[in-house]
């Protein structure tokens, strides 16, 4: 995967379009840009869920990570955009967290996978720090969400933690998938 520069500006353009999606909401406050930025952090969730599926399946087959594999990288995108589509467009407001918390589960699995079978290819502190940060920045979302320590009068608000640590969160994800390296 490491030899793929794809997943570098596929990560790139999503940070692009958190950002623009973000602030398009945060500035408007209108049901439509809210739907944009929920629909760019599923966009985010999918991410490592697609890198993860791709270990796995190349390590199901038996073949190496560090090489290029444009056919299983195109059946993978074309699957996670139609997954992204049923994400955002298709499935009921109240069922999309539920969804999402699965793929973090999932997620989790496949990266425990990869790292138990696949050992030595990656820095995992790298992938502890965004499993950390994730897990942080979801914490905050809740508080956000439920009203908890929101003080009009606070410099810090729940929200503004749930941005920084899904920001933490994506950067270690980005700097785990540059770390991988060949088998000594």
């Amino acid at each position: 995967i490491s030899a793929d520069p794809l997943y570098s500006f596929l990560l790139g353009g999503i940070m692009l379009y958190i950002f623009c999606a973000s602030c398009f909401f945060h500035s408007s406050l209108i049901h439509f840009a809210s739907e944009l930025d929920f629909s760019a952090v599923y966009s985010l969730s999918l991410y490592p869920f697609m890198y993860f599926t791709h270990r796995v399946w190349l390590l199901r087959l038996g073949l190496p990570s560090n090489a290029k594999h444009t056919k299983s990288m195109s059946i993978l995108i074309v699957c996670f955009v139609v997954a992204y589509a049923l994400l955002t467009f298709f499935l009921p407001e109240g069922i999309r967290n539920f969804v999402v918390l699965g793929i973090i589960i999932t997620i989790v699995i496949f990266g425990i996978t990869v790292e138990r079978y696949d050992r030595g290819k990656t820095n995992h502190y790298y992938l502890v720090t965004c499993m950390l940060s994730i897990l942080f920045a979801v914490m905050w979302f809740g508080f956000d969400v439920h009203k908890i320590v929101c003080d009009p009068d606070s410099y810090i608000q729940p929200h503004s933690l749930w941005h920084i640590f899904s920001g933490l969160s994506a950067f270690s994800f980005h700097m785990y998938i540059r770390s991988e390296r060949n088998k000594i």
